[in-house]
């Protein structure tokens, strides 16, 4: 059985900055910075986790960036999924030939990061999907990986049977003394000291 290129555009995932300094006198965009390769660091940044790809079935692709506290204190840092957008979600997937369900994409693509993972059926669902939660000493950084998963199995966005399908998202990152408390984050990795 061939497989058709089903459509993802995966690569509006900038990464948004809105963050709560852990001391009223660090504006928010100097209280987190991150980078890609360890090496250059930002305070904001749009720049696309992976990019504009078009997945078939079995495809997978993850991307890491450093957050690092640059705050003037010890802060909880947050990191969250949010303003995910569903190309045409309620239009049907069904065979061009035999007009048989075919499942829905959306369900299908899965979005990871340590310890969890989604359908961007479910994200968008969730309106905002918690997916990093650590205390983050000044100076300190920490690794955030996300990733994404169309299932080999997967027989949903295939070409010849819909139009093109899209998701993205945002990644939030906050950071701040007093969070409000959220739940169904895993233990997040240790965070390294930057030199």
């Amino acid at each position: 059985m061939s497989r058709v290129l089903s459509t993802v555009a995966v690569a509006a995932l900038a990464v948004g900055l809105s963050a709560g300094a852990a001391h009223a006198g660090t504006p928010f965009d100097e209280a987190i910075h991150m980078s890609w390769d360890g090496t250059t660091y930002t305070g904001v940044t749009t720049e696309s986790f992976l990019g504009t790809p078009v997945a078939v079935p079995g495809d997978s692709a993850s991307r890491t960036v450093l957050v690092r506290n640059d705050g003037p204190a010890t802060g909880t840092l947050r990191a969250s999924i949010v303003n995910v957008d569903l190309l045409d979600p309620a239009a049907p997937d069904v065979h061009h030939a035999g007009g048989e369900d075919l499942g829905s994409f959306y369900d299908d693509l899965v979005l990871r990061w340590p310890g969890g993972s989604a359908s961007f059926t479910e994200l968008d669902a969730n309106g905002v999907t918690p997916v990093l939660e650590v205390e983050l000493a000044k100076g300190r950084e920490v690794p955030l990986t996300v990733g994404y998963e169309l299932p080999a199995e997967a027989v949903s966005g295939n070409r010849a049977n819909v139009e093109p399908r899209e998701a993205s998202f945002d990644v939030l990152l906050e950071i701040g003394a007093e969070l409000p408390p959220e739940s169904g984050v895993d233990p997040a990795p240790v965070p390294t000291e930057t030199q």
